[in-house]
């Protein structure tokens, strides 16, 4: 072979070379599978977090060989204070979303509503399916915007949720629309509500990443991170008879109850839980480590509650600086 062919050779396997490089650097053409079984193009999901939303990532799982969320159908954990994602699993999976609803609840409730305004407790608040999580009204009861809130988040109450629904919207059908528009408006453009407490309806959908979307906007108002603060709340109400009574809510939250812990170096500042048959065991934290850095975390659809915990437990103990 002369010397110019050989040349002419080695110079077209080197472009090959520097071809199959660009393609591969740039992601060019390369499609993932979503949760709904569409593909889309990550080319452009790569980019560095800093110029990016977290609530941007698309459909991307960022998995930790040592983290362990096999028995939860979503998981993830997000950096809020430096804008990065340490972990994430189905994010953008339609999932139900049982009693996390409740974080819509009370953000479209602190936007439209006052927290001074009376609202009136009615058959349908108390008329709910058995062993549904009560703040334990009456009706006729009266109670603030404001006590019914804490009520909402710290036990959980879905007659807190109907009343605070009927009060601002005068339904809880037309409070629903109200939460879909909000959701709709800040990004959580993948979810459908139905009511504002969670209990099963087929049409009341989210995803894990609607659902941060929702609880890191959220979190903007110092009000709710006061209303999801809260170990124990003691409300009062005042019944059809003029007289006023006390009721205390306990939250349903096992870190804040010193049924489950995470690591030394990590604090929990709030939380929503969430359990229905369909959606299973669903929890939301707010917390912050030694360094004052915030974090998001949320798993969806686990077996049990004590699941969960372990999950939460697990993608703390292996992601987070001891």
């Amino acid at each position: 072979m002369k010397s110019t062919d050989k040349k002419l050779n080695k110079s077209i396997v080197f472009l090959i070379l520097v071809f199959l490089v660009v393609i591969v650097g740039t992601g060019c053409g390369k499609k993932i599978f979503d949760d709904n079984n569409k593909a889309s193009d990550i080319s452009n999901t790569i980019v560095s977090w800093s110029s990016k939303t977290i609530g941007d990532i698309g459909d991307i799982n960022f998995m930790n060989e040592n983290v362990e969320t096999s028995l939860a159908k979503a998981a993830a954990l997000y950096n809020i204070t430096d804008n990065k994602i340490l972990y994430s699993k189905n994010i953008n999976l339609k999932l139900y979303p049982a009693s996390t609803t409740k974080i819509l609840t009370a953000y479209v409730a602190l936007k439209h509503g006052d927290l001074k305004q009376t609202l009136t407790v009615s058959p349908r608040c108390v008329n709910l399916e058995p062993g549904a999580s009560v703040c334990g009204f009456k009706v006729g009861d009266k109670i603030s915007l404001e006590q019914a809130l804490y009520g909402l988040m710290t036990c959980s109450g879905n007659d807190a949720g109907i009343a605070i629904a009927e009060g601002i919207s005068g339904s809880v059908e037309a409070f629903a629309d109200l939460m879909n528009q909000e959701a709709a408006a800040i990004g959580a453009t993948h979810s459908h509500f139905c009511n504002p407490h969670g209990l099963h309806e087929k049409d009341h959908y989210t995803t894990l990443n609607d659902l941060y979307i929702i609880f890191n906007e959220a979190i903007k108002n110092d009000k709710f991170r006061d209303l999801i603060s809260h170990k124990e709340y003691t409300g009062t109400v005042t019944g059809l008879d003029g007289e006023k009574r006390e009721l205390t809510w306990t939250t349903t939250n096992r870190y804040f109850r010193e049924q489950a812990f995470l690591p030394a170096t990590v604090t929990v500042m709030g939380s929503k839980t969430g359990t229905t048959n369909e959606a299973g065991s669903c929890l939301v934290l707010l917390s912050k480590d030694n360094y004052n850095k915030e974090y998001i975390s949320i798993i969806l659809k686990t077996a049990d509650p004590g699941t969960v915990y372990l999950e939460m437990t697990s993608m703390f103990n292996n992601l987070i600086k001891k």
